[in-house]
């Protein structure tokens, strides 16, 4: 860059340095996210709060056992040791109860991505705390099974943070970068070509010095090889964009 470019050239730099800026943290991201040890401790969490919930859906489906009509004759028997009228109480709750957090039984919200899963978990959770439903949890399925998926879903939250790096958009999504900066550079780089004026030779340095590293970093190919994405290696080693591909000065950059 020149050390006092035109305004149009000075904007286009700091759009193209945000997007690098975009996707050095995206490829964080990628590196959290394919890392073979932390993949195999987020699978494993990930398995393990599946299997409690539904141990907790299973626990109160269990109670519709004593609901069966063969069942009806305890009623009335004088030599049971228990109180079967409160069991099948029990029984009833535990059903109402499992229709208000599982409806049918369906658990789909396990099959979801971990930042999916973790807001439906997490939406069961305070449907619990704000229906006063933990008492009858903790009576009905357990009193261990409710604290410990509790303390999961904070661990599961803190996986699903660090993997997305914090930032519920798919910045992690290299595809979608890779073209955002694509764009950016094709951008800039024909806005400084416009600093050029063949009157006043002394502009060819200052736009050759603006586009080396364009040319020093990116790959050298042979001229008859096009390049991806339809760009075209020309005879000087500068890679250009076809024309349709250059946007204008009122065209949206991000698409």
């Amino acid at each position: 860059m020149p050390d006092d470019p035109p305004a149009y050239v000075a904007a286009a730099e700091l759009a193209m340095r945000e997007v690098v800026g975009e996707s050095e943290a995206a490829m964080v991201i990628r590196l959290r996210q394919d890392n073979e040890a932390s993949v195999s401790a987020d699978l494993e969490l990930d398995n393990a709060l599946d299997g409690l919930w539904s141990l907790l859906r299973d626990r109160m489906r269990g109670w519709a056992r004593y609901e069966r009509p063969g069942l009806n004759v305890l009623i009335e028997d004088d030599e049971l040791a228990v109180d079967f009228e409160a069991v099948r109480d029990k029984a009833t709750r535990a059903r109402e109860l499992s229709a208000r957090l599982f409806g049918a039984g369906s658990l789909d919200m396990l099959n979801r991505s971990y930042p999916e899963q973790s807001q439906l978990m997490a939406n069961l959770l305070e449907l619990i705390e704000t229906d006063e439903l933990a008492d009858d949890l903790l009576e009905l399925a357990g009193e261990e099974l409710l604290p410990i998926i509790q303390r999961c879903q904070e661990l599961y939250e803190a996986m699903v943070d660090r993997r997305s790096g914090k930032d519920t958009t798919t910045r992690a999504d290299l595809r979608v970068l890779r073209v955002k900066l694509q764009r950016r550079i094709v951008r800039y780089n024909t806005l400084v070509l416009t600093m050029l004026d063949e009157a006043k030779p002394e502009t060819r340095d200052l736009v050759e010095a603006a586009l080396q590293p364009m040319i020093t970093l990116r790959p050298q190919r042979s001229s008859s090889t096009g390049g991806a994405d339809g760009e075209v290696e020309g005879d000087d080693g500068v890679i250009a964009a076809p024309p349709e591909a250059v946007e204008g000065d009122d065209a949206p950059v991000d698409g």
